[in-house]
């Protein structure tokens, strides 16, 4: 049975030829039930990482798809998607923090009929601890927001079956979070848990800033929470602030005390102004979804594949 091994790869040049050593271990272990393609998605490096994908593709295990620029990690696994033949597809980064020892551990638990099998982190070895509180808070906040069960502490390191894939695929999203969405189909899942290991080579392409943008679109992906805050929040304070104007009137009938009534109307005024805000952005955010979506540009552009098909763009719109 076939199984593709979908890769992202941004500026990885230290790491790819310890990982392609690492993946080629496995492959040679797994060779009486597997055999595996493994897939590296170029997304935009600016290193040697392209020369290296290059040199590793004269190897059949190999192939590789290279984008014209940088399209985003979530973006480059759905293009590996794409491309992968295989009955089985696992996701993993091409850094080395998630092993690819783990692979045979994923498939044992394909074979026992999953479709969706997820490496789960008991630990986040060598990252900071702002983004390890973040990380936790995040997972648990987002279990709650959303309609259907989802994975704690797991990335996008996972095996999803053939039929999962082609779900995923079917999905007109053009920001996608697949930890969400994949979970959103439902399919029997299982967890592997393992320790996630410190970068050794290179910086995260997962700064704060990009988690941060990524734990939005992730909300604004699969939830309609945010917007029922913001109805239930209106429906509060509209009555409040009616009741609030009323009663400003009614001291100042009564005391004829402007001061009292100037420090009440300030109060509400930056009350109403923090709330306009919060609504507007959140309001935004949906609609900035929908602004791509009607846009309908192609989720990535291709500049080159090696041992695979050439293509110039991908065609499924976003």
């Amino acid at each position: 049975m076939l199984v593709s091994v979908v890769v992202p790869v941004c500026n990885e040049q230290d790491s790819l030829y310890e990982f392609a050593d690492r993946i080629r271990a496995v492959a040679t272990q797994e060779r009486t039930r597997y055999s595996l393609e493994v897939i590296l998605i170029n997304d935009g490096s600016t290193d040697r990482s392209d020369d290296i994908i290059s040199e590793l593709c004269s190897n059949a295990l190999f192939k590789s798809v290279t984008f014209t620029r940088n399209f985003g990690h979530q973006i480059a696994l759905i293009a590996g998607m794409h491309h992968a033949t295989g009955q089985a597809v696992i996701t993993i980064d091409g850094d080395l923090q998630d092993p690819p020892e783990l692979i045979p551990a994923l498939l044992r638990e394909f074979e026992r009929g999953y479709d969706v099998v997820n490496a789960v982190r008991l630990k986040r070895s060598g990252e900071g601890r702002f983004k390890r509180v973040f990380a936790t808070l995040f997972y648990r906040i987002y279990r709650r927001m959303v309609t259907f069960e989802t994975p704690i502490d797991s990335g996008d390191f996972r095996l999803i079956s053939r039929r999962v894939q082609q779900q995923v695929l079917a999905a007109s999203e053009s920001s996608q979070y697949l930890r969400g969405q994949v979970a959103w189909f439902g399919y029997a899942s299982s967890n592997v848990s393992y320790n996630r290991q410190p970068r050794v080579h290179g910086k995260t392409k997962y700064p704060f800033r990009k988690s941060l943008a990524l734990a939005a679109n992730a909300i604004v992906s699969l939830s309609g929470t945010p917007l029922r805050v913001v109805t239930y929040v209106g429906l509060v304070l509209s009555p409040f602030l009616l009741l609030t104007a009323t009663a400003m009137f009614l001291v100042d009938q009564i005391t004829n005390s402007l001061r009292i009534s100037n420090y009440v109307l300030l109060t509400v005024w930056l009350l109403t102004v923090s709330v306009l805000c919060f609504s507007f952005a959140v309001i935004a955010a949906y609609l900035g979804r929908l602004m791509f979506q009607v846009r309908r540009l192609p989720l990535y552009v291709v500049a080159t594949t090696r041992n695979l098909e050439e293509t110039s763009t991908h065609n499924d719109k976003s």
